[in-house]
């Protein structure tokens, strides 16, 4: 059987923004364990926007973000 799990915005940031975080080793240990991870483009228009508005990303670094994050699903 294969597990599969959806990572909403919380996650996303979580995993990716901060080490160490409960979030960041449950993604590590999906892609460890080849968990296959789900999103939607909503909850990856929502991560862009909340990277933009709360941690002053830069519109560039947001599109460079978001395409690998695109690429790898």
């Amino acid at each position: 059987m294969i597990t599969k799990v959806v990572f909403d915005t919380n996650v996303l940031i979580s995993a990716t923004l901060w080490n160490n975080s409960a979030a960041q080793k449950f993604l590590f240990r999906c892609i460890k364990e080849n968990i296959q991870i789900f999103s939607s483009q909503e909850i990856i228009e929502e991560y862009k926007k909340i990277l933009a508005r709360d941690f002053d990303y830069k519109e560039q670094e947001v599109e460079r973000i978001s395409m690998h994050k695109n690429s790898s699903s």
